[in-house]
């Protein structure tokens, strides 16, 4: 990854560099929720930038280049997170780390790559920047594919916390931390009535009944689940 860093670094301890490795990752169902089931998120990356606040030392601002996209990548369920990239950060106590994700529109040509291709058919991948797909369970106890199509113009601010959930985070020197970019839509629903989505419009391909939420499909959804979406994403940081 190239960075590019605005501030002053400080020729001292406290510009020392600590590795950091860069991941995304589905966020686990602790909502109790049984009716919709998640198993992959696509994501196109266009540009990461990271603002860090030290308590002591200048503060740190860095972002890739965007006209250097990083790819897409598939978060799936029970799957290892998959890696981004890894990196250098000044160590130094952080009051506050944030993240900022812009995504780019996913490349339908490279889609069947990383996800089942079939799916494909379904929704146009390359006017979203990020695609949940999973199936919602209705009430007669049949099931239907179900796609949350976020517009690639969105963008993603993520605080960063460990694992206790604390945000000021100490980072030392010679030592490599993970930091998970963390994506929940269970969240993201939770607070949604069900008989939003029991009521939902669906489209059909080839005899298969889908529901589509986007910004052109079960708009009041969209805004609804997309406001959740955008205030629920984080990012974990731990020590490897």
């Amino acid at each position: 990854m190239l960075l590019i860093f605005n501030g002053c670094m400080p020729d001292d301890e406290l510009s020392a560099p600590v590795d950091v490795n860069l991941h995304l990752a589905m966020g686990a169902n602790t909502t109790g929720i049984n009716y919709v089931e998640f198993h992959n998120i696509a994501i196109a990356v266009k540009q990461i930038k990271f603002y860090g606040i030290r308590e002591e030392g200048s503060d740190i601002f860095f972002n890739s280049q965007p006209d250097v996209p990083f790819g897409i990548f598939s978060i799936r369920k029970n799957q290892p997170a998959p890696k981004i990239d890894a990196f250098n950060i000044p160590q130094g106590v952080y009051n506050q780390m944030r993240w900022e994700i812009q995504t780019r529109e996913i490349d339908d040509d490279y889609y069947e790559d990383y996800f089942d291709e079939e799916l494909e058919e379904f929704i146009d991948v390359d006017d979203f920047g990020i695609i949940i797909e999973g199936r919602y369970k209705r009430l007669n106890g049949s099931e239907i594919l179900l796609f949350i199509a976020i517009d690639p113009t969105e963008i993603l601010l993520m605080e960063t916390f460990d694992t206790a959930g604390n945000n000021q985070l100490s980072l030392l020197s010679g030592r490599t931390y993970n930091i998970r970019l963390e994506i929940n839509p269970y969240v993201a629903i939770q607070n949604i009535e069900r008989s939003l989505l029991e009521n939902a419009e669906t489209d059909e391909e080839d005899d298969i009944y889908f529901i589509e939420i986007s910004s052109d499909e079960n708009e009041d959804l969209y805004e609804r689940i997309l406001f959740r979406l955008k205030n629920t994403v984080k990012a974990i940081i731990e020590e490897q």
